[in-house]
């Protein structure tokens, strides 16, 4: 069950604080000096928290004992405090009463009492005692929590632990990072005592941009950076979402052309049309992509974008070996891509239908068209992979009989006046210069594509499956001596 309410997050220091305001910008800024940054931020999000939100302040012995816990001002404080900007220095004298945060958060928001907790934590000197606090910092979150997490008076290696705790609740609980939060002090105007407050989400956002560009670039699926991009636009204000338009629709493009390989959108971009054309076709994603706009100076300048920007031309880079004209050229990227990101299935289905589209492509025929890939292509291999069950070498002889054989083939032949009544002799013409022009390997080639497709498409359902290192390693195999086999045959049709 998902609790999805807001979740304050902070730790406590040991040093004396001196009130000071604290701004956010245009966002807000605090009406009254403040001891504690962290009582400022309840106040922000008082009602909230009221409905459903939860406050956590850890503490170590010492800091709970320092300004957790009511206690005397000694003479120490009373010293270090003559220094301070703020009138209220006055207040800090020898045996004085110090309100501890327990103390003032509780008389300032009452109606939060039972929802603010106390957790120690080690002090962290050792790697034993960091591990501690990283269990004890994850053990305090909920499945959901929206996390606010202050690192104002944190020390040591809680900065690091906290962004870490959080990506690793957002895996495990489904938590989300609403906000990392640092009050500058020692960036304070003194003439004005104002101490801005830095927001530092953004460099969390770029450890998860770092992760889902690498997803791309390893496994070729775009879409969790296109997420990350809605789900940042989504916690934007509605003035603000406008600055991310750029980065969603490029996310966008990429993810469309990512989907279209994974589900084998082999067709060429003059095929399809409408609205959904980009999403029927593998190289009409490509150009529209491409045709899309560039990055705008003032968005490269963007705070939000700027940090991104090379990780999305480092993924792009991989997406350039798609612009080719000839579709056969796109299949063949599209094995090479499946082969590099482990998608076997879609690296099979795009090689066959790679090689009928080489021959279509040969035969000077329109690979678009069914009649003409398979009524006409097909057959002639089909007639071809029988006829090699007989005839292994590449002799003049073998190419008759395969020739033969297709003549006498009623289903090729039928097809022949089925679909090319008007042009019977010139089809015959054709299959003839298929058959005796085309690469022997080839054919042969395409006959061990065809079996381990159909492994593949029927679920390994039969009586000897393939194992998976095997199809992936002859899909490789295959791919290479497929591409050598087009490139004998392109260099005799050069002579």
């Amino acid at each position: 069950e998902n609790n999805m309410g807001l979740h304050f997050m902070a730790v406590l220091g040991t040093s004396l604080y001196e009130p000071i305001k604290y701004s956010k910008g245009v966002d807000w800024e605090t009406k009254e000096e403040e001891e504690f940054i962290q009582l400022a931020y309840v106040e922000k999000w008082k009602e909230e928290l009221k409905k459903d939100g939860k406050v956590t302040i850890f503490v170590t012995d010492f800091s709970e004992k320092r300004n957790w816990k009511d206690r005397e001002y000694d003479l120490n404080d009373q010293n270090f405090a003559a220094k301070w900007n703020s009138d209220k220095k006055k207040n800090v004298i020898v045996g004085g009463k110090k309100k501890g945060m327990e103390t003032q958060i509780t008389e300032r928001f009452p109606e939060l009492k039972d929802k603010i907790e106390c957790i120690k934590i080690p002090d962290g000197k050792n790697e034993e005692e960091i591990d501690q606090q990283f269990q004890i910092m994850f053990g305090a979150l909920e499945q959901g929590d929206e996390v606010v997490f202050d690192i104002t008076h944190s020390f040591r290696s809680i900065p690091m632990l906290a962004m870490t705790v959080v990506n690793y609740a957002r895996i495990l609980l489904n938590c989300t990072l609403r906000e990392i939060i640092y009050g500058a002090f020692e960036a304070r105007n003194r003439d004005t005592n104002i101490a801005p407050i830095f927001d530092l989400t953004m460099y969390n956002e770029i450890l998860e941009w770092t992760g889902a560009a690498e997803m791309f670039i390893q496994y070729g699926n775009a879409r969790p950076m296109n997420e990350l991009v809605k789900k940042k636009k989504a916690m934007l204000a509605n003035n603000e979402k406008s600055t991310l338009c750029w980065l969603e629709n490029r996310t966008r493009d990429m993810a469309l052309l990512t989907d279209n390989i994974a589900t084998c959108r082999g067709q060429r971009a003059d095929c399809v049309t409408g609205k959904s054309a980009a999403g029927s076709s593998i190289q009409k994603a490509y150009l529209n992509m491409q045709g899309n706009k560039e990055c705008t100076p003032q968005n490269r300048e963007n705070r939000e974008i700027k940090p991104l920007l090379p990780l999305i031309e480092k993924a792009e880079k991989s997406l350039e070996a798609f612009h080719c004209e000839e579709n056969y050229k796109v299949g063949m990227q599209v094995v090479k891509w499946s082969i590099k990101n482990n998608m076997i299935q879609q690296g099979y289905t795009a090689l066959e239908e790679s090689v009928k589209t080489y021959l279509c492509s040969y035969c000077d025929v329109d690979d678009a068209l069914k009649e003409e890939r398979e009524n006409f292509i097909g057959n002639i291999l089909g007639v071809f992979n029988k006829a090699l069950q007989n005839c292994g070498q590449d002799t003049i002889e073998n190419r008759n009989k395969v020739y033969e054989r297709w003549l006498a083939d009623d289903r090729a032949q039928t097809s022949l006046k089925d679909f090319f009544e008007d042009q019977v002799e010139k089809r015959k013409e054709l299959a003839k210069k298929v058959i005796f022009e085309v690469d022997w390997e080839l054919v042969k080639k395409s006959i061990v594509l065809k079996e381990r497709r159909n492994d593949i498409n029927h679920f390994g359902m039969r009586k000897d499956p393939f194992s998976s290192e095997k199809l992936k390693k002859d899909l490789n195999q295959m791919y290479l001596e497929i591409k050598d086999a087009v490139e004998r045959m392109e260099k005799r049709k050069i002579k």
